[in-house]
């Protein structure tokens, strides 16, 4: 077989990719500061699970192959537990990002040449975990998410300003953990400049996943501390991905819980709120 780039007399072998993943930093827009795990799900029971090797750079990359599917499912998490477990994040995750379930779309093999490599990538955003680096000087605050007393696994939260319409963008954007936690960035214009001195207020409203995941054995729930994470799925190949950037709400959450209306200072993070109910 003829090469495709270098004279004859060179063995040529050429790696196309199929899949490159750019973890986000959704606070900041930028790519993430510290690693990060990626595990591929099993496609199928007894098939290979295929696997992203992570590059120097913090970038992730598939190359294609026969044995790479037409859709993987994605395990998004902070690194903490030995690579490709089952359980990662379980028990030994240092909580600094909110873990994301993502299913992606690759192209077919015969297809995927044709598209521009910035369209065979993804750029997932992850949010702020409990244990995110802040400094004192950030505008936000620290919550919960429960129902009847009992914490909300996955929960996500969303601040807009006070009488702001379904078409007003929210002004800042939470995912909440396992334990039902989240830690709530506020943008910089989320109020009036002549504000900066006082409490300016905004409300919270909170989504749970829906419908709750049917709750597996003891066993199941002690080895995959991800077991009820719900699986998000991204646009296709080269559409705009609102889902990837963690827009709210996904398709078939539940239904928003009534706002709760809180008081913040620029430049304070508020800690000690009573928790969200659902």
């Amino acid at each position: 077989m003829s090469n495709l780039f270098l004279p004859a007399r060179f063995s040529e072998r050429i790696h196309r990719l199929a899949l490159g993943v750019e973890p986000l930093d959704a606070a900041g827009g930028a790519r993430l500061g510290h690693p990060i795990q990626i595990l591929v799900e099993p496609p199928a029971p007894g098939l290979p699970r295929p696997r992203l090797v992570r590059h120097l750079s913090g970038l992730f990359v598939m190359v294609q192959d026969p044995g790479v599917p037409t859709a993987l499912t994605l395990r998004l998490c902070d690194l903490g537990a030995p690579k490709d477990v089952p359980g990662f994040c379980a028990r030994t995750n240092r909580r600094r990002l909110v873990p994301r379930r993502l299913q992606i779309t690759i192209p077919a093999a015969d297809l995927a040449d044709t598209l521009p490599i910035a369209q065979r990538a993804r750029r997932p955003a992850l949010f702020p975990g409990a244990a995110y680096a802040v400094t004192d000087s950030v505008t936000g605050l620290r919550g919960r998410v429960e129902r009847a007393g009992v914490p909300v696994r996955w929960a996500r939260v969303e601040a807009r300003r006070p009488g702001a319409g379904p078409a007003d963008p929210p002004v800042g954007r939470a995912h909440g953990d396992d334990r039902g936690e989240f830690l709530l960035l506020v943008e910089s214009n989320a109020a009036p400049m002549t504000t900066l001195e006082r409490p300016f207020e905004l409300d919270l409203v909170a989504y749970p996943p829906s419908p709750p995941a049917p709750l597996p054995p003891q066993s199941v729930r002690d080895t995959d501390g991800l077991w009820d994470l719900p699986v998000e799925t991204l646009s296709a190949p080269g559409a705009p991905d609102p889902v990837a950037a963690g827009a709210f709400p996904p398709a078939g959450w539940g239904a928003a819980a009534p706002p709760v209306r809180v008081a913040l200072v620029y430049g304070r993070l508020l800690t000690g709120l009573a928790p969200l109910t659902l």
